[in-house]
């Protein structure tokens, strides 16, 4: 892909007191941030850096947890700029990775969650 590109990245979060107080998983997104990728005229290896992401939380696991966020997932997209049509997406979540190449249209519902939104549990 030589033309200009956006690359977007979402990182997923794990609420601690509702896992290890409630025995429940709860995912939600941390951060989500797009950038522009500028279209280039050679194969030049360049470096795109998103901003930091910082997690707090209660490592207890058991009901003495007071919560907080722990790091689970990122979800990363290309899209072609001028289309918007997504190009690569990548995740370390295997169940929504598998589920994308599955139901391709549904990257779409992921890549449009807010942050603060419910991460779906079925990508869990």
């Amino acid at each position: 892909m030589n033309g200009a590109a956006e690359a977007q990245m979402m990182i997923i979060t794990l609420e601690t007191r509702a896992k290890f107080v409630e025995h429940k998983d709860s995912f939600k997104v941390l951060t989500t941030e797009t950038l522009p990728v500028p279209a280039v005229t050679t194969g030049a290896r360049r470096q795109f850096a998103f901003a930091d992401s910082d997690v707090t939380y209660d490592g207890y696991r058991d009901n003495t947890n007071v919560g907080g966020q722990m790091y689970k997932y990122y979800v990363f997209a290309l899209r072609d700029a001028a289309s918007k049509a997504i190009v690569d997406f990548q995740t370390n979540c295997l169940q929504l990775q598998n589920y994308a190449k599955a139901h391709p249209e549904k990257r779409e519902e992921v890549l449009k969650l807010g942050v603060g939104a419910k991460f779906p549990n079925e990508f869990k």
